[in-house]
């Protein structure tokens, strides 16, 4: 795991001290931002990380954190070979309830909303993270975390980027909230067999992004993307690579 710990720690390396979508509220983390119609736009600044370049202007109204934590889950190796990560690296993932207002039925990471008590942003990601999977935060390496980006949900979040020190075990704790949490092998994500695009209408507009059809279902939206932002820049993921797909995911955007 040290190769892999120093790759992804370089992905942290390169973009600190960028903050795309930086909405220069004043106040602690989680401080309300603005109101109806209040928005922040990620300009194309190739500084930042593919993610906040694709996003676009929504409003904004609570900063929020996901838990993005590699490592080896269990000992079940992935069913794709890979050459540029171990068969047992995994990304820790959750499918979200079919009774939530917002997302349902999504796959999504762990994570969610700043509340009153968490001092930073990844004190909110460990707190939900723990909340959603059951997971011990005390095996959890922080790495750093990498730029915000807003979403059309509302929230500016902020991807927390982790390892496994000391896996434990993993479990919906909250049945209404998230329904399957389970282990991604990294070299499944990066087959082709696995990868695919999105696409789909906003405000009339057509969008394509990247996603992955999983057994637990279709991977798509804020976290394909942010995911296939950390393989690229991890060096798994060629750059380039959501390319035109003879198979597209047609999807129906619901905030």
């Amino acid at each position: 795991m040290s190769t892999v710990r120093e790759q992804l720690q370089a992905v942290v390396d390169k973009y600190a001290g960028v903050r795309g979508g930086e909405s220069e509220v004043d106040g602690g983390p989680g401080a309300e931002l603005g109101g109806e119609g209040t928005g922040v736009e990620v300009v194309n600044d190739e500084r930042l990380p593919m993610y906040a370049r694709l996003r676009g202007k929504f409003p904004v109204r609570k900063r929020a954190a996901v838990l993005v934590l590699f490592g080896a889950l269990d000992s079940i190796p992935a069913v794709h070979s890979s050459e540029v990560v171990p068969s047992d690296l995994d990304v820790l993932l959750l499918r979200r309830s079919d009774g939530l207002r917002s997302h349902a039925g999504q796959i999504a990471f762990p994570g969610g909303g700043w509340e009153e008590g968490d001092e930073t942003l990844v004190d909110t990601a460990l707190r939900e993270a723990v909340e959603e999977t059951g997971l011990d935060p005390d095996g959890v390496k922080v790495l750093g975390t990498l730029p915000v980006t807003p979403t059309v949900s509302g929230y500016e979040v902020t991807p927390v980027l982790a390892v496994w020190e000391k896996p434990s075990k993993v479990a919906p704790v909250d049945v209404n909230e998230s329904v399957d949490v389970f282990r991604t092998p990294v070299a499944d994500l990066l087959s082709d067999d696995v990868r695919c695009i999105t696409e789909f209408e906003r405000d009339g507009k057509p969008f394509r992004m990247p996603a992955y059809r999983l057994q637990q279902g279709l991977l798509w939206g804020f976290t394909a993307t942010v995911l296939t932002s950390i393989l690229t820049d991890a060096g798994w993921l060629e750059t380039g690579w959501m390319r035109p797909s003879a198979n597209p995911a047609k999807v129906e955007p619901k905030v």
